[in-house]
């Protein structure tokens, strides 16, 4: 039985490379328990200051990890993305190669990232005046 195989571009990520990475149930395994281990991380509530850091690190590692070893990118090119791209672009990206590991196509993707941005716009359109207590 043949492996759905998916052409990734690493331009968001600030690299001119398109890998291809076969969609394997290993795979999609693999990025949904670097997807658990990222959400515990993110749970700081009622953490001290330096603790919420020593998670954002975390985190950032076990992206980069993943990056490094799926993708097959060099310590230079790693080096380059850490020092070229924001934190938001970075965790954008690593967003986008995470859905596309666990099957997400760049269709679904697009339309995906369409209805976030309405979600915010409607967010940022209500009246902060409307959740005032009197």
């Amino acid at each position: 039985m043949a492996v759905n195989t998916e052409k990734i571009k690493l331009n968001k990520f600030g690299i001119r490379k398109t890998v291809s990475i076969k969609r394997t149930f290993g795979l999609r395994e693999e990025a949904i328990e670097n997807s658990i281990k990222l959400g515990e991380l993110a749970d700081t509530e009622g953490m001290e200051f330096i603790d919420i850091q020593k998670n954002e690190l975390k985190s950032s590692k076990i992206k980069m990890d993943v990056i490094k070893s799926i993708f097959g990118i060099s310590d230079e090119e790693m080096d380059e993305l850490t020092h070229s791209v924001s934190s938001k672009q970075f965790s954008d990206a690593y967003e986008y190669v995470e859905l596309m590991m666990m099957g997400i196509s760049e269709e679904e993707y697009e339309n995906l990232v369409k209805l976030a941005s309405e979600s915010q716009e409607e967010v940022n359109e209500e009246d902060p005046k409307e959740d005032l207590v009197e």
